[in-house]
């Protein structure tokens, strides 16, 4: 009979941790007649490792099958492994960004203005581990159940892995909505990317802009915070038409650009 052992580790100092083992369970091979096996329990079996005392670092542990307290009657042919290796770092508490997922989209006519997390957030964990860790996602915050603003409580997920924790586990967001509205700019420029040695005509050498979001941002929103660019590094000498590309703030969303596409003459 082959039986898989869960290890639990016992008397670990107060502030240490164990940052990663080789296995959490190990595989024992016993044998024996059919009524030797009467008086096991294998849901009770557990190995218990004692890390009473123990220093920062790599630690071996072996594992002593005699501890199960098996019946006496079967006959154990194989432990693997035999030995536990574990790391035992220090405990350590940082405090780390809320990601929030986002799920579907708001109800037309209304727009996001800010999605704003209300709570402090750590994350407690082994110190090696948590200094690469800077965030933490919450569970998806599904936007079309919003109609108006409000704050709302979302669990929070902490990395993979036994040994971390979030305090709090879960995060109150401020979710702030505003009714949708549109804007055009005229007569933003146009910035060109790629080789500098060639002779580049454009035309136009303007764009129109539509964009839309909410009513307080457009209304604070400039033309130099719209950026349109045309990439030409690919472009071969020659009459083309690139469409340009338009990065806008957080919270804004593009509706058009006029003209769609720019003639542009390279020599």
């Amino acid at each position: 009979m082959v039986l898989k052992i869960p290890i639990a580790i016992t008397n670990l100092a107060e502030g240490q941790v164990v940052a990663d083992k080789n296995t959490d369970k190990a595989i024992l091979t016993i044998q024996g007649k059919g009524k030797d096996f009467i008086g096991l329990h294998p849901d009770r079996l557990q190995f218990k490792l004692d890390l009473a005392n123990s220093k920062l670092g790599i630690k071996k542990v072996k594992l002593f099958p005699e501890e199960l307290g098996l019946p006496p009657t079967l006959a154990l042919k194989a432990i693997d492994p035999e030995y536990i290796e574990l790391t035992i770092d220090r405990l350590s508490k940082k405090p780390v960004e809320v990601s929030i997922p986002l799920k579907d989209k708001i109800e037309k006519g209304n727009a996001i203005v800010s999605i704003t997390p209300q709570t402090n957030v750590s994350l407690v964990g082994p110190k090696e581990d948590i200094n690469f860790i800077s965030a933490v996602n919450t569970e998806s915050l599904d936007l079309s159940t919003f109609k108006e603003s409000k704050n709302i409580k979302l669990k929070i997920f902490p990395p993979e892995g036994e040994n971390f924790r979030v305090e709090p586990n879960s995060v109150e967001v401020t979710v702030q909505i505003e009714k949708e509205t549109a804007r055009i700019f005229l007569g933003i420029p146009l910035d060109i990317e790629g080789p500098t040695d060639r002779l580049v005509r454009l035309e136009p050498t303007e764009a129109q802009i539509a964009v839309s979001g909410p009513e307080s941002k457009l209304k604070t929103l400039r033309p130099r915070q719209i950026i349109a660019k045309l990439n030409i590094a690919n472009l071969n000498p020659g009459n083309n038409q690139v469409r340009a590309e338009i990065t806008l703030p957080p919270g804004i969303s593009l509706i058009k650009c006029e003209p769609a596409f720019f003639q542009v003459k390279i020599r």
